[in-house]
């Protein structure tokens, strides 16, 4: 299991997307991971051929590498605390 991310403007076209939606993924909008970029990043955990075969992956959306891809999972995994500690508040 990979985990990637990608970034995209056009983020109705990835949420309705069946075979993504199948497969889930998290979202976050650019601003709320504290980066310049406007759009969307979307986490997607699944095995590699997923990824080769995605062909919405390949035409609305870039994939995002190295020290930015490390950054982006550090804010994800954060969020995630953060609301985890918020339900337990409940």
């Amino acid at each position: 299991m990979e985990e990637r991310i990608y970034y995209t403007e056009k983020r109705g076209k990835l949420m309705n997307d069946e075979e993504l939606k199948r497969r889930g993924f998290e979202l976050e909008s650019g601003k709320t991971l504290e980066s310049d970029k406007p759009g969307t990043f979307f986490l997607i955990r699944a095995e590699k051929e997923f990824f080769e075969k995605s062909e919405i992956l390949k035409e609305a959306a870039e994939e995002i590498k190295g020290e930015e891809k490390e950054k982006l999972l550090k804010k994800f995994a954060e969020l995630k605390e953060d609301v985890a500690f918020g339900v337990g508040l409940l």
